[in-house]
């Protein structure tokens, strides 16, 4: 950081956290273009951060979201590979069918997702009724270039109810809805999953005594929140049902994560750590 902080002219400490601001700046850009900007509400949401890196930012970006909750997974270094492990085995099927939404569409589409699922079926080698099959149609409004994906049923494969899904899924998108100005399909699309068992997860217990659950600390820079004495925890040694007040850090061999002062951490059943804010907190910051 000493390059950087002699260009800013400031300390390095400063430097540091400036660039830590920039990093988090890009992304809760991110987490505003799948969220806000697709109609939702981050406020009603819970944010689930992974990987190396995702639980040392999470706590600010879901208070700078207003998020409900923070959820770190056991293991987040490697969750992605986890959840490739237990992921159902899928297959995708599209049909590019640019046509004004309308009869023929429901009848069209009617027999490409008949042909679409009998194609997955002969993929996997096994009937049908052994795949679960979700039914979208690629929509828009007639003159639009973007597409809005509309999740239908079979059962109520019909028209009205169609065009229906689609001015709700564009007015929760865009937050508009145009219902006298025509629609159009642009393609069907088939998600085709094969009926696995799933590996049940297992309540971790701790690996430590209670003396050692906290049995260090040490100076933090928190940023805008200030400099704080941080109790450090080791993952492990926490059994569910464990409480601490931020400001913490939980190490473990592939992540750390960082629960700011004003929030509360939980370890939950299944060994999930959830971070909350304390009722009436201060330490919120606004970008």
């Amino acid at each position: 950081m000493q390059p950087i902080a002699k260009q800013l002219r400031t300390t390095i400490d400063a430097a540091a956290n400036a660039v830590i601001r920039v990093a988090e700046a890009s992304m809760l850009n991110a987490l505003k273009l799948v969220t806000i900007q697709r109609g939702h509400d981050p406020r009603d949401l819970i944010l689930v951060a992974s990987g190396g890196g995702g639980p040392m930012h999470a706590a600010q970006l879901a208070r700078e979201l207003g998020a409900k909750r923070v959820v770190i997974p056991p293991y987040p270094g490697v969750f992605s590979a986890w959840g490739m492990l237990v992921s159902a085995p899928r297959r995708d099927s599209k049909r590019t069918w640019l046509h004004v939404a309308d009869a023929a569409a429901i009848e069209t589409g009617g027999t490409l997702f008949v042909e679409m699922e009998q194609e997955s079926a002969d993929y996997f080698e096994i009937p049908a009724s052994e795949l679960r099959l979700f039914h979208a149609v690629e929509m828009r409004y007639r003159g639009q270039e973007h597409t809005v994906s509309v999740p239908c049923s079979m059962q109520e494969w019909n028209l009205p109810k169609l065009l229906e899904a689609f001015h709700r899924a564009h007015e929760q998108a865009y937050t508009f809805r145009l219902d006298t100005t025509p629609a159009e399909v642009v393609s069907f699309h088939l998600k085709a999953e094969l009926k696995t068992a799933r590996p049940s997860l297992v309540a971790p217990t701790a690996n430590a005594s209670a003396a050692a659950v906290a049995a260090r600390s040490r100076s933090v820079d928190f940023g805008e929140a200030g400099r704080h004495d941080c109790s450090i925890y080791r993952r492990e040694a926490l059994a569910p049902g464990f409480v601490a007040t931020g400001p913490a850090l939980i190490e473990e061999l592939s992540s750390t994560t960082v629960v700011l002062p004003g929030q509360t951490l939980t370890v939950d059943a299944l060994g999930l750590l959830v971070i909350t804010e304390q009722t009436g907190s201060t330490g919120e910051l606004h970008s």
